[in-house]
C-alpha cells in the first residue's frame, strides 16, 4: 500500500516537471556546477562612479526580478522613475546590486530583457552587479548568463576607498568546499571592512527552508564573517524582508517583482559603516 501511494505521488510530479517551464534535467542534476563556475575569485575594477573624494554614498539593492514571470511588471518602470526623480546627480546610487533570480526560468530571452533594463539603469550612470540564484540556472541558464550578464562571472570582488565588495555564487545552495576555501583565505588576507551579496541567506530569522542547505557550511559562514569584519550581508531568496544581527547585519531584500521594493544601503566609508532601508514603488 505504502508503495503504491508512494508511485502514485511520483507519477504525476514527473510529469508535471518534465513538462513544465523549468525543466526537468534541472532539478536532479546539471553539467554546469558551482566549482566549474566558481574556480576563482575575478577581480574587477572600483566602480567608475566612486571617486576617492567620495566618502559617503548609497547604493540601490535590487533581488528576485524574475524576468519571464507571469505577472504585471510595474516595478521596473517605477524603479527608473524613482531614479529620474532624484534631484541631484550626487544623490543617484553610486552602483546597483542584483541579488539573484534574474529570470524565471533561465532563457535566453529572460536574461536579455533584464539587461535591456539594466542598460537603462545605465544610462542615469550606476553599473548594475549582478548575483546568480536558483531561478537563473533553469534550463541551463548559466550558459546564457556568462554570455549577457555583467560581469559574466558568479564569483567575484571589487574594492571601494575603504571597503572590499565581494559577490558569491550560492545557485545551487551551497558555496561548495572550492568556492569556500578561495572566499575564507581572501577574507582572512583583507582587513578592510566588508559587505557581500548572495543569493541565498544564511539565516533568514530561522527561514531554514529557504537558506544555504549545509548547515556547517551556514554556521561556518556566520563565524567568518563575524570575525573577518563583514559588516553587511545581502541576500534575497525567500522574496521577504528580514534584519538580523549575527555579528555582522544579514538584510534579507524583499523580492522586487512580487514586494515592488528595492533597499538602500548607505556606505560611510570614513567611518567604516553601513546603514540600510527600505524604498517602494
Amino acid at each position: 500500500m505504502r508503495k503504491i501511494l508512494i508511485i502514485s505521488l511520483l507519477i504525476p510530479a514527473a510529469v508535471f516537471l518534465s513538462s513544465c517551464a523549468y525543466g526537468l534535467y534541472n532539478f536532479f542534476g546539471r553539467e554546469d556546477t558551482v566549482r566549474t563556475r566558481a574556480g576563482s575569485l575575478a577581480q574587477l575594477d572600483t566602480p567608475s562612479t566612486v571617486s576617492e573624494s567620495d566618502t559617503s554614498y548609497t547604493v540601490a539593492v535590487i533581488t528576485d526580478v524574475h524576468f519571464g514571470a507571469d505577472k504585471s511588471r510595474g516595478v521596473d518602470d517605477a524603479f527608473l522613475v524613482w531614479l529620474d526623480g532624484l534631484e541631484h546627480e550626487s544623490a543617484l546610487p553610486k552602483f546597483v546590486l542584483c541579488l539573484g533570480d534574474i529570470a524565471e526560468h533561465g532563457y535566453e530571452s529572460e536574461m536579455e530583457d533584464y539587461n535591456a533594463f539594466c542598460d537603462k539603469i545605465r544610462e542615469y550612470g550606476p553599473e548594475v552587479y549582478s548575483v546568480l540564484g536558483n531561478h537563473d540556472l533553469y534550463n541551463d541558464g548559466w550558459q546564457y548568463w556568462k554570455k549577457i550578464v555583467y560581469p559574466k562571472t558568479s564569483f567575484y570582488h571589487f574594492k571601494t576607498n575603504n571597503f572590499s565588495w565581494y559577490f558569491l555564487d550560492t545557485g545551487n545552495g551551497t558555496l561548495g568546499t572550492h568556492q569556500y576555501s578561495i572566499l575564507i583565505d581572501a577574507l582572512e588576507s583583507d582587513s578592510a571592512p566588508k559587505i557581500v551579496s548572495m543569493h541565498y541567506p544564511v539565516y533568514a530569522q530561522g527561514k531554514f527552508y529557504f537558506c544555504l542547505q549545509d548547515s556547517v557550511e551556514r554556521n561556518l559562514l556566520i563565524s567568518y564573517f563575524a570575525d573577518n569584519n563583514v559588516k553587511l550581508l545581502l541576500d534575497g531568496h525567500t522574496h521577504e524582508y528580514s534584519r538580523t544581527d549575527l555579528g555582522f547585519i544579514e538584510y534579507n531584500v524583499p523580492g522586487f517583482l512580487e514586494k515592488g521594493q528595492w533597499a538602500l544601503v548607505t556606505v560611510n566609508e570614513t567611518a567604516g559603516t553601513v546603514t540600510e532601508k527600505l524604498v517602494s514603488k
